[in-house]
């Protein structure tokens, strides 16, 4: 196990150091998160902001079925940190062991009103350190890794698994793209 370092003083990428604890995490933050202002957009996120503020006005799609909610809730890994929900993927399991057709109706609203629950998408930012860099005084040692409740990870995993039938269903997929596709690998795209 490697042993924790303290969050006391840090020192900058630009060479300044914090003074205290607060100045740290809040140092840490500002590095980890930066802002994201429309001032430095380029013209395509200038474009894709103003898509993600029309309306769309494609017809619905059918509700998540129960098969479906089963397997996405059954593919989740286990054994991974729960954020401050503390529900695992073993216990939603267990849950929709006992009440699938609650839980198929939670995913269903999701999908029907397009809106997931603002407290589902929280997560906890931790700083991990980096392997041989225990003992160095910059901030830039951690890596942040986020802790996301489980239940919205499944409502993602709905989400994508329809988009994905979606786009192979109707031929929209790039015939070049071999990475994260189905029965591709490097071998095809070598061979094209």
């Amino acid at each position: 196990m490697r042993s924790s370092s303290t969050l006391t003083t840090k020192r900058r990428p630009d060479g300044t150091t914090t003074t205290g604890f607060t100045e740290t995490v809040s140092a840490m933050v500002d590095h980890f998160i930066p802002a994201d202002h429309g001032s430095t957009d380029t013209d395509y996120n200038t474009l894709s902001r103003a898509r993600n503020k029309t309306h769309v006005t494609t017809k619905d799609d059918k509700l998540f079925t129960t098969a479906e909610v089963r397997d996405a809730i059954y593919a989740m890994k286990r054994n991974k940190a729960p954020c401050e929900e503390g529900i695992t993927s073993e216990i939603l399991q267990h849950a929709y062991e006992f009440l699938p057709k609650s839980t198929t109706a939670i995913y269903k609203g999701c999908l029907g009103t397009a809106c997931v629950p603002k407290i589902r998408k929280r997560e906890k930012l931790r700083p991990i350190v980096k392997s041989g860099k225990e003992t160095c005084e910059y901030m830039t040692i951690y890596r942040p890794i986020s802790l996301l409740n489980t239940a919205p990870k499944v409502l993602e995993k709905l989400l994508i698994s329809r988009i994905k039938l979606h786009a192979y269903s109707n031929n929209l997929m790039n015939k070049y793209k071999y990475g994260f596709t189905p029965q591709t690998s490097m071998v095809n795209a070598v061979l094209a």
